[in-house]
């Protein structure tokens, strides 16, 4: 009987504690799982997310080394880790590495994406590729005005014509350009250069995302702003109308600075959520939220060492109320987290610890299945070939 009233009574204060108490601890890692571990001639070391072709049922990711070359690989594999190849390897005289995550074409068999380097002038191309491997194409290079060396994975409008991405330098002014291209590589314009004002931001180093009814681009800069920390914008799709929506401010109350963890789009409250790498009560990175006009700014989380540092973007759960992501460093193993929180920035939870054995250091966040029961995503070091690994963690038993 004492037995049942200590157990009752523990029961009891474990309910009293605050949520946050609660669910700080890491979940049991039972629901993660390895797919694919990458090394040498496969490619290595995955910076952005992973992109899934819903027709086909392939994940596609862009290793950012390795490959016969040594500028990266285009790779796919079923969501069930079967049929993993090899689709390309770049060819840095061509164009390469890639970057980002690439967009997959609503109605063709088609990828489409940035490298960094390579092209006419050395600095970045855009290229297509069949989703097979086959057909690859460069459909234009960067250079001068047009911006330099894009870091940020491209989106394609909804109607699949035309691509929408950034380059992180050169332009008018310096600080980059916004720009814009029809998919078959005809008609690039670039609709804004960053620099001209401070105001402005420049140095664009994510991607960007498309509001829901598809006219309205929004992105961050990693400098420029009030404080030189970077801005959150927002532009047409036809490059009028830019506004600075957020400047950050960095110190215990703001991020600093953030780089390639891109925005998401919410269509259920039309709010924007992302993430900056520093800034913070622990100058660790925080997760952020903001309304599509600029309004009502909020930190979401700080993090700290047992949380993660330096987070890549977040995911939205189909519950609308929950987002999912990455730390590249920190948590128990020091090796980065996966974790969830809710969107109203309550009920942090650490869901895995990544570490050497399985791959560590993601350094971008994951993405939700079709059915929303799973996350895919991607480490960047170690794991059994020593190039990091792509994963799969089951949200629900």
């Amino acid at each position: 009987m004492r037995k049942l009233v200590a157990c009752a009574v523990a029961l009891l204060l474990l309910a009293m504690l605050p949520v946050e108490a609660q669910t700080i601890e890491p979940q049991k890692s039972s629901r993660f799982r390895i797919l694919q571990s990458l090394g040498g001639g496969q490619g290595k070391a995955i910076a952005g997310r992973l992109a899934y072709d819903s027709r086909d049922n392939f994940l596609f990711a862009l290793p950012s080394a390795g490959g016969t070359m040594g500028a990266g690989t285009l790779v796919r594999l079923q969501p069930n880790g079967e049929r993993f190849g090899v689709l390309h390897r770049f060819d840095p005289a061509v164009g390469g590495p890639a970057v980002g995550q690439v967009a997959v074409h609503p109605s063709k068999a088609t990828l489409l994406g940035v490298t960094r380097d390579g092209g006419d002038n050395g600095v970045g191309t855009i290229f297509s590729v069949r989703a097979d491997g086959r057909s690859f194409t460069v459909l234009a290079s960067f250079g001068g005005r047009d911006g330099e060396t894009p870091l940020g994975a491209p989106v394609l409008s909804q109607n699949g014509k035309t691509l929408f991405g950034t380059a992180s330098t050169g332009g008018r002014y310096g600080g980059g350009t916004l720009w814009r291209v029809a998919a078959n590589g005809s008609s690039f314009v670039v609709l804004h250069h960053f620099g001209k004002r401070k105001t402005d931001g420049s140095t664009p180093m994510a991607g960007l995302v498309l509001s829901r009814d598809g006219k309205t681009l929004f992105g961050t800069t990693r400098d420029g702003g009030g404080k030189g920390l970077g801005t959150i914008f927002s532009i047409r799709t036809d490059g009028s109308r830019f506004a600075t929506l957020h400047a950050f401010e960095g110190g215990k109350q703001d991020g600093a600075s953030p780089q390639d963890a891109a925005l998401i789009f919410s269509y259920r409250s039309e709010q924007l959520f992302g993430t900056t790498p520093s800034g913070g009560r622990g100058d660790q990175g925080i997760i952020f939220r903001i309304r599509s006009d600029g309004t009502a700014y909020r930190v979401l989380h700080d993090f700290a060492g047992s949380s993660g540092s330096v987070p890549g973007s977040v995911a939205q759960g189909f519950d609308g109320l929950t987002l999912y992501g990455t730390a590249a460093q920190g948590g128990e193993d020091g090796g980065g987290v996966l974790f969830q929180l809710r969107t109203n920035g309550t009920r942090f939870k650490v869901l895995h610890n990544f570490t050497a054995k399985s791959g560590n250091a993601p350094l971008d966040g994951p993405i939700v299945s079709a059915n929303g029961r799973r996350l895919y995503g991607a480490t960047s070091a170690a794991g059994a070939k020593g190039g990091g690994s792509i994963y799969a963690y089951d949200l629900f038993d």
